[in-house]
């Protein structure tokens, strides 16, 4: 994935995990198979049959919603849920959130 692409998906990543759009703290579940042409919740690009479809369910607005990725841009997400629970932690806000990212499912 190029640079520039890695760094606008991580900030779409930030923006909607700020906006409530995408949760702040990963999943302990998730499946995995081929894409079924549905978009991916971070690049909000079709995820094509002959990709690798990530799904996680997760409570957004007291709702239960799937969302699913291409395989790089769950990655950028999980790498950005680690880093605002990095900073909770370190500021002394709450350390559930990374404990949550450390437990193995």
């Amino acid at each position: 994935m190029p640079k520039q692409l890695e760094t606008e998906l991580r900030r779409v990543a930030r923006d909607r995990m700020a906006k409530g759009q995408l949760p702040r703290v990963a999943p302990l579940q998730m499946w995995g198979g081929k894409g079924a042409g549905r978009l991916c919740a971070l690049c909000d690009k079709p995820i094509e049959p002959d990709e690798m479809e990530l799904e996680v369910e997760q409570r957004i607005d007291r709702e239960i919603a799937p969302l699913r990725f291409h395989v790089a841009c769950h990655s950028l997400w999980r790498f950005e849920c680690g880093r605002g629970a990095l900073k909770m932690s370190q500021a002394g806000v709450d350390e559930e959130p990374l404990q949550q990212l450390t437990q193995i499912p």
